[in-house]
């Protein structure tokens, strides 16, 4: 019996109490909820006196039953000014943000003239965005340029901010993911396909994974590239290990590695010759496999669908491989790596190009067209950035390892690359054997 009343009062109370507006601007009006509360007060107290003097028309041993039940309702009133407050819990956001507005200028007042900054709120159970709308007046420039005054509201951290011609949307993660620690060797077979780097940064073999990686000087980019070609030649598929090919022309750890692990010596090279030679067997490569897949009756397929492992050519300090090139053998060589970029992922093939801050004269617009995926290990130069990310508005990152990435030209997030406690090649080093 008490719970059904208490529903019941609870439905009564919500009558009262109306839904915050999706849209919060200075347009709409916070409620008067302390007369709307002695409104509901003074009704639900008039109804029990009402009652009260009903009771006398009842039987007279019903009296007495009758006056303690209306005495339990009357208590119920302090229950209802309780929930009522509560309620209007639903409004705090709308509060807080109509006061951000205020407080940040985010308005103007001239005479007839009224305007109003206007701010969505959506949130699930990882991510708050806030979307600023743009209405084609005098704030839509100011709602580009709100990331710290935003993030100190929420008392978030910004990971993106996507800018559109009729909206700015604020990004914020409600629980920062925890890096991976890297303390013992790495799975040496794993037939998932999918490589976990840092939350929700998932590299899926099945679309495309071809990549360029880039990185200032001691920000991580190496051990972040190890960590990726250790996960990379781990996965199988219907037990074939995926395949890797490597150029290093510094002749560096990366080659090292391919020695050390036994990798056949055709897979790996450090000399131009020997640069164009792997590429010219990597295109030799794509054509086989090719002819497999136009065989293939299977639709809407990759080639990991029909049995062909995942292979990844990767090009080590691209910049300084093609600078040792004459004007014809970089712009042969540039084609090649560019038709791989292009044709690569329908056969589940792709290039891992990692270098230096890249530069227009250090990569062809070819090859950055078709590298849908990028990655820079501290923060770029406004060259780089608008060349990997297609914009300079990036977040700030800071720490060793820690980046922003961008898979299938999505909007640019900060990351945290994985972390080796120990010696990164005694880690790896079974993997690649």
């Amino acid at each position: 019996m008490n719970r059904i009343i208490n529903r019941f009062l609870s439905k009564i109370i919500i009558l009262f109490i109306p839904l915050p507006p999706q849209e919060i601007s200075l347009y709409e009006t916070y409620p008067n909820f302390k007369k709307k509360l002695s409104n509901l007060t003074i009704g639900y107290i008039f109804i029990n006196v009402l009652l009260f003097f009903f009771s006398f028309m009842i039987h007279n041993i019903l009296i007495l039953p009758s006056w303690l039940f209306l005495l339990y309702l009357a208590s119920k009133v302090w229950r209802i000014r309780k929930e009522f407050r509560e309620g209007t819990v639903l409004w705090n956001d709308f509060l807080t943000f109509q006061q951000f507005i205020i407080e940040n200028n985010l308005f103007i007042e001239k005479s007839e003239i009224f305007l109003s900054a206007i701010f969505i709120m959506e949130e699930t159970e990882n991510v708050l965005i806030i979307t600023a709308c743009k209405i084609g007046n005098l704030l839509d420039s100011r709602l580009e340029n709100i990331d710290t005054e935003l993030s100190a509201l929420v008392s978030l951290d910004l990971t993106s901010k996507q800018i559109f011609a009729d909206k700015v949307l604020y990004s914020f993660i409600k629980e920062k993911p925890l890096r991976k620690q890297i303390s013992t060797s790495l799975p040496a077979q794993d037939d998932g396909l999918l490589i976990d780097i840092y939350g929700d940064f998932v590299i899926n073999l099945r679309h495309n994974y071809s990549m360029l990686v880039s990185g200032a000087s001691g920000a991580g980019k190496s051990y972040f590239t190890y960590y990726w070609l250790t996960r990379f030649i781990s996965q199988t598929v219907e037990g074939k290990h995926a395949k890797l090919f490597a150029i290093d022309p510094k002749q560096s750890d990366l080659y090292k590695l391919c020695r050390q692990a036994g990798m056949p010596t055709e897979n790996f090279g450090t000399t131009n010759a020997e640069a164009f030679k792997m590429v010219r067997a990597y295109l030799n490569e794509m054509e086989n496999r090719m002819a497999v897949y136009d065989e293939s009756p299977a639709f809407d397929s990759v080639g990991i669908d029909i049995g062909l492992e995942p292979t990844l050519l990767v090009i080590e300090e691209y910049s300084s491989l093609v600078a040792s090139m004459d004007s014809k053998e970089k712009k042969d060589f540039e084609s090649m790596v560019a038709v791989i970029s292009q044709k690569a992922r329908s056969l589940s093939m792709g290039v891992l190009i990692v270098m230096q801050q890249p530069r227009a004269d250090s990569l062809s617009s070819n090859i950055r067209e078709q590298t849908v995926n990028s990655i820079f290990l501290g923060n770029p130069s406004k060259e780089s950035a608008g060349m990997m990310f297609g914009t300079t508005d990036l977040p700030e990152v800071r720490g060793k390892g820690v980046g922003i990435y961008s898979i299938e030209r999505g909007t640019p997030k900060e990351f945290e690359s994985p972390q080796f406690n120990g010696d990164v090649f005694e880690i790896i080093l079974p993997v690649w054997k």
